[in-house]
């Protein structure tokens, strides 16, 4: 039968390399696409991709996503946050949610990998503190959180349930 033209060729394809989790070997999860491999990114090289590209949308973030600001108060109400509340705001960005949740009384922690969106956060909200961090090893003891907020953040990471147990490692029982 001849191949279809939307499905590349994949006896075209290299071997598939060695298992990982998402490749037991079994399967290959390679792509031709214009002639050329296409392989997903390990995830070192994943989490460099997105810190490098924060680091570059950091000075004119907020002339391309100001729309994550219209999330910021649903998401507040959803993590409980309250007068009081310790909030650790994870890949915080330019610091809308800690900004936002300061307002309300909270006393939020700003995190994200990348350098530039923590001086631009700090910049915008000088009153509140913003790390330098990764999401796949918060810099934060166990139990330091009443709530944990990431407006948009876990599409931005390259192993989303590990950056899960870390939220579950930061935030205090009940």
């Amino acid at each position: 039968s001849a191949q279809s033209p939307l499905q590349p060729d994949r006896s075209a394809l290299p071997p598939a390399g060695p298992p990982t989790e998402l490749n037991d070997g079994s399967w290959d999860i390679s792509e031709l696409m214009c002639g050329r491999t296409v392989r997903p990114m390990s995830g070192d090289a994943f989490a460099e991709f997105e810190r490098a590209g924060w680091e570059r949308a950091a000075p004119r973030y907020e002339e391309y996503w100001t729309d994550t600001v219209l999330f910021v108060e649903p998401l507040l109400d959803a993590a409980g946050v309250r007068a009081g509340s310790r909030l650790l705001d994870v890949a915080c960005g330019p610091g809308f949610v800690s900004e936002a949740a300061a307002a309300h009384g909270a006393h939020p922690v700003g995190v994200d990998i990348a350098t530039a969106m923590v001086e631009r956060a700090r910049m915008r909200c000088p009153d509140l503190t913003f790390v330098v961090g990764d999401a796949l090893q918060l810099p934060f003891p166990d139990a330091s959180f009443d709530a944990v907020t990431m407006n948009f953040g876990i599409l931005h990471v390259s192993q989303p349930e590990r950056a899960l147990a870390e939220v579950h490692r930061v935030l205090v029982s009940g």
